[in-house]
């Protein structure tokens, strides 16, 4: 998992605040992986998390509704510990389950 947003720090002060606004969001919250592949010093990742919407998110008032979201991530590794990350989750299909309406932005030209 990345940076959720521009306000968290990079690195892995970053991404301990981002795993504490998703348990803070779904407490019930199990990532399973679904799958890996290592080549060289990268490793991918398909992961699938499961859990319950109890908390805001980040202005989306609880709604006790279960979600499920898929993502991929890739790592890089040296010296044993990851050096770099991506990833991508499919956050616009958990929001759907939430129930959340999009709304197209006709300002933009």
């Amino acid at each position: 998992m990345g940076r959720a947003d521009s306000t968290q720090p990079p690195g892995i002060e970053g991404y301990k605040q981002h795993l504490q606004g998703v348990r803070t969001t779904f407490p019930d919250f199990q990532l399973t992986i679904e799958a890996q592949i290592a080549e060289g010093d990268l490793v991918v990742t398909h992961v699938t998390g499961r859990g319950t919407h109890q908390g805001a998110w980040p202005d989306i008032r609880p709604r006790g509704t279960p979600v499920i979201v898929t993502g991929i991530n890739i790592d890089r590794l040296a010296d044993g510990k990851i050096v770099e990350h991506w990833g991508e989750a499919n956050t616009v299909g958990m929001l759907a389950q939430l129930g959340v309406r999009f709304v197209p932005d006709n300002t933009a030209n």
